[in-house]
């Protein structure tokens, strides 16, 4: 069946012209059918938009329509002088992502012996971990997007998220005035804190985030305005990495929605994304919220069976 629905995005593609449409346009050539049917009721009438969708049937990452890595976002650097132990840095590294066995896979291990004692991760202080992102190449504004997932049994973050709407703009980005937005559809970590200090497994994030300018992903990022409703939290009864579910967002010039195995289980009215971003999804370690990994997880997969992305006309809301 998957194999069928490659098939069906790649008849799609090849009919398209690539580009990011108007905020709230219709993707062109984008078109509903090929047994792809959303779990939103309300996408349902909504056209695939086959360059931000994949079922990752083919040997590799399609370099068409994803980046491995982030020219701006290549990790972050370790609390703590240079010359001091590198305790909670992570680095994105491309051979962390790989696409097997029909999904999209994620790894998160240490860093080997070669990576610690190279000359960037001496300046950068990356140290210890080695983690993964993909990143649209397209951008978007509003749609549903949807993912089914099995996530990481390690304190390691996975999720799924919008972002980066000035990536075209670096004068915008870097300074000051300007607003960065970022939606993030989902953060979880599968397993407490290695020296027991907390334990956020079973509790699914959701959450908005408006940066100010200038904004460097994971180095200038630290002045931001609190919006109402700009942060929600559910308990589930199951562990994320135990099995597969489908994660759903929403996004339309009115409200925000996120869904978790088709239920909706977070909602805000749309006061501030109007503006195209790209899909994320990626592995970080965060010791200050989730806490550090205990290395006998590691390696650990974040495995992805599809993303899917619909979008909603203009007009619609």
């Amino acid at each position: 069946m998957k194999k069928c629905l490659a098939v069906f995005l790649l008849s799609l593609e090849m009919a398209s012209a690539f580009g990011n449409p108007p905020c709230g346009a219709t993707p062109p050539a984008a078109s509903q059918g090929g047994g792809i049917v959303p779990q939103c009721e309300e996408a349902r009438t909504w056209p695939l938009v086959p360059a931000l969708s994949d079922e990752f049937e083919a040997s590799r990452l399609d370099a068409a329509k994803w980046d491995d890595w982030c020219a701006t976002f290549q990790g972050r650097r370790a609390a703590g002088p240079a010359g001091s132990p590198c305790e909670n840095g992570f680095w994105f590294r491309p051979d962390n992502v790989a696409v097997e066995n029909g999904e999209l896979v994620l790894t998160a291990r240490l860093l080997n012996e070669r990576e610690k004692a190279s000359r960037e991760n001496a300046y950068m202080r990356y140290a210890p971990y080695a983690t993964s992102i993909v990143k649209s190449r397209r951008k978007i504004c509003y749609g549903y997007f949807e993912i089914r997932a099995k996530t990481m049994s390690a304190c390691v973050s996975n999720a799924f998220w919008l972002y980066d709407p000035h990536s075209e703009n670096f004068d915008a980005k870097y300074s000051e005035g300007e607003i960065s937005e970022e939606i993030d559809i989902f953060e979880v970590t599968g397993r407490p804190d290695f020296f027991g200090r907390r334990d956020c497994t079973r509790t699914y994030y959701n959450t908005v985030h408006w940066y100010c300018t200038p904004y460097l992903e994971g180095i200038v990022n630290r002045k931001l305005l609190a919006p109402p409703n700009r942060a929600f939290k559910t308990k589930t009864d199951f562990d994320f990495g135990a099995d597969y579910h489908t994660h759903g967002f929403l996004w339309t010039p009115k409200k925000l929605v996120w869904y978790l195995d088709g239920k909706p289980v977070a909602t805000r009215d749309n006061d501030r994304f109007h503006r195209p971003l790209h899909i994320t999804l990626d592995s970080e370690v965060f010791a200050s919220w989730f806490g550090r990994p205990d290395p006998k997880d590691l390696p650990a997969k974040f495995r992805v069976d599809y993303l899917r992305t619909w979008a909603c006309p203009k007009g619609d809301d």
